[in-house]
Formats: C-alpha cells, sequence, structure tokens
C-alpha cells in the first residue's frame, strides 16, 4: 500500500475479511479488530483488559486502549477496478486511515457510553512488549492512492458504461415513440371508425403511377405500365409492398390482380397486422393440384395454415380477380368477385401493424387497391 499504491499487479487487498467490518456498531468491529490482531501477532488474547486492570496479568486496561488508539483512524473502503464501474459486483477492499485525528478514551468498565475524557490515549503497543518509543508518522502517497477515480481507466471505464447507457436509453426511447405512434393510430382508427357508420379510406390506389408516401417496396421485381403493378419475379420466395402507416384495427380491403405466372405456388394475397416477424394473411394459390382460398397467421415465428381457414376453388392463371377482405376484431370474411366465399376466426389477438400487399412464387398483375376502415353497420358473417 505504501510502496506501489497504485500498482494493481502489486497491490493486495486488506480489508476482505469480516473481522475488519461491522456496519452497525463502530465498537464491536474495533473489539474484533484488536482481539484477532493480539491473536495473531502476539500470541495473546487482549479481551479481559478491556473492561479493567487483572491481578497478574500483564495487560493493563491502558493497555488495551492504546492498540484500539492505533486502529481508531482506520476505515475499509472499495478501490474500483479495470473493466468493471459497479462496485456492488467487484472492487479491490482496502483499509485507510479516514479519519486521521480520531481520539481515544478509555470505557469505564468497558461501556463505550461512559468514555473518561479526562485523558486522550494515545497509539502504543502494550507496555510489556515496549522496547523503544512508539512513533506514528505520515506516509505522502500519490494523489491517485488517495483518489482512486483519478486513475485513467476509471475515466474510461465510467465513458464507457455511460455511452451503453446513453445507446441503451436511445434504443428504449425510440422504441417508445414507435409504440406511442401505433397507439395514437390505433386509436384514431377507432375512434373513426366508431364515429361514424360511412366507411372512412385509410388507403387507395389506381397504380397509375409509384407511390413511395404510401408503399415500401420490399423484394421482388416491380414496375408500373398502363395502369398496372406488375411483379415478375418467381421462384421460391416472396416479394411484397407494405403500407408506411398502420392498418385501422376494423376495415375492409378490396383488391384487383391477375396472376400470370409462376414455378409452382402462384399465391397473390394481403397480409395485415405486419409487426415484427407475426402477420396473419389471406391468399389466392394458383397451385396445380390442390388450388384454393387459404387463410394464415404466423405464431412464434412459425406459419400456420388451419384447415378452417381453406377453401379449394379453382384458380386459374391469367383470369381477373377481385378478393374482397373485412376484419372485425378476430373475425374474418373473404369474398371472390364479389360472392362471400370463408368465413374464419383467428384463434390469436390482433396486433397493430401495416399491409402487405404480396406474392408467392408468382408473377401477377395488380390494377386497384383501396382499404377503408370497417363500417360500425357492416353485416359480418360467422364461420
Amino acid at each position: 500500500d505504501e510502496l506501489k499504491p497504485t500498482d494493481h499487479d502489486a497491490l493486495r487487498a486488506t480489508g476482505f475479511l469480516a473481522r475488519h467490518y461491522y456496519l452497525f456498531n463502530r465498537t464491536t468491529w474495533l473489539d474484533s479488530t484488536l482481539e484477532h490482531t493480539s491473536k495473531a501477532f502476539l500470541g495473546l488474547t487482549m479481551n479481559c483488559a478491556k473492561c479493567h486492570d487483572h491481578k497478574y496479568d500483564p495487560l493493563t486496561h491502558v493497555d488495551y486502549y492504546s492498540m484500539r488508539a492505533i486502529f481508531e483512524p482506520y476505515q475499509v473502503r472499495l478501490d474500483p477496478l479495470p473493466g468493471e464501474t459497479d462496485l456492488e459486483l467487484d472492487g479491490l477492499p482496502r483499509i485507510f486511515d479516514a479519519h486521521a485525528d480520531a481520539k481515544t478514551y478509555i470505557h469505564i468498565r468497558g461501556d463505550e457510553k461512559n468514555p473518561d475524557k479526562s485523558q486522550e490515549i494515545q497509539p502504543a503497543t502494550p507496555e510489556l512488549f515496549t522496547f523503544d518509543e512508539f512513533k506514528v508518522t505520515p506516509v505522502n502517497l500519490p494523489a491517485k492512492a488517495h483518489y482512486p477515480a483519478l486513475q485513467e481507466f476509471v475515466l474510461k471505464d465510467q465513458l464507457k458504461a455511460a455511452n451503453e447507457k446513453i445507446v441503451a436509453a436511445r434504443k428504449a426511447s425510440d422504441q417508445a415513440t414507435k409504440q406511442l405512434a401505433q397507439l395514437e393510430q390505433a386509436a384514431q382508427n377507432k375512434v373513426a371508425a366508431k364515429s361514424s357508420d360511412q366507411a372512412v379510406t385509410f388507403l387507395e390506389d389506381d397504380f397509375q403511377k409509384e407511390n413511395p408516401e404510401i408503399w415500401m417496396q420490399g423484394d421482388g421485381e416491380w414496375s408500373y405500365l398502363d395502369g398496372r403493378l406488375i411483379q415478375t419475379k418467381t421462384g421460391f420466395g416472396r416479394a411484397y409492398l407494405r403500407s408506411k402507416q398502420d392498418h385501422p384495427h376494423d376495415f375492409k380491403a378490396r383488391f384487383k390482380f391477375k396472376t400470370t405466372g409462376g414455378d409452382k405456388w402462384r399465391s397473390v394475397g394481403l397480409a395485415f397486422d405486419v409487426t415484427g416477424d407475426r402477420e396473419k394473411m389471406i391468399y389466392l394459390s394458383a397451385v396445380q393440384p390442390g388450388s384454393k382460398l387459404q387463410v394464415s397467421y404466423k405464431e412464434k415465428g412459425k406459419s400456420i395454415y388451419p384447415a378452417e381457414g381453406r377453401h379449394a376453388c379453382d384458380v386459374k392463371l391469367n383470369q381477373p380477380y377481385e378478393l374482397e377482405l373485412k376484419v372485425r376484431d378476430q373475425l374474418v370474411n373473404i369474398a371472390i368477385n364479389g360472392e362471400h366465399t370463408l368465413s374464419y376466426r383467428l384463434p390469436i389477438p390482433r396486433e397493430t401493424g401495416k399491409l402487405e400487399l404480396l406474392t408467392f412464387d408468382a408473377a401477377a398483375e395488380f390494377e386497384q387497391i383501396r382499404v377503408q376502415t370497417l363500417a360500425t353497420d357492416e353485416s359480418m358473417i360467422e364461420g
């Protein structure tokens, strides 16, 4: 501690034993310190001398408190170690003279509440072992030993920890802002739906031109030609346009398209409640054999295709179709070319999310899409 006070490779912990620390009573703490110090280094016990002198005992009442005076100033502290800023997790316990001017008085009959303040006891070893004058001399230590926080690694670690907190706080703030926007949008959608029996248009596109303010373009090969949105990429994979805004909770969507090709599945549809890796979806598949209308959803990242959400139908290439999707809470109604085809009740909760106009292993041409809030008086058919 005196030769290399800032060298962590040379320093050793000096306050790590339980007997060196007692939070609730300083006298109990020092009693324990004296007891174990005398046993370890003097080969004697001093406990009995705490209260009064004993006949034939070479250790006197004053000897006890003279020894205590040696330890009166000391305290234990935790110094930081490289790589850790939380002293609750790691640190170097060190004893140090916290109060150099601390005074020691004899406790009459060992009672700490009854000190004899008529005489200040000076630090000394027991008279039995005194062969020379007991001297206490100050040791000059560098500032970094007095103030461990001045060490270079402490500032570096504190800055790193602070930056990590800033990054985490910004991430939490961004997430909270996003959630707030979603909640506000959902609230507006619900108010709009409940305030009027008339449907309110959320999204409408005739695909005469690109609409980047409405859509975010995902995978696929998309183009606009003669009032049609064309997607030409086929093979195992999904192409999509995703709405930039969250759609209404209860809504009606109607879109016109035709499937023009694909290797196998030839699926075209609409996903809703798209958030993270979760979604609900309807689609027409021209797979042969087995063409169908299908409702699916993702749960824990896994796509589910319930039998109750499937309707076998003849889906042909290059034939125009109009799909109408109505959703109220968990009830889904689907009509093909104006004819009700399927009712299905979702087994999982609804979520605030985006819409996706999509293909899976399909080339397709889209003519129009319109999405509205579902009017309160709009009829629904239970499955």
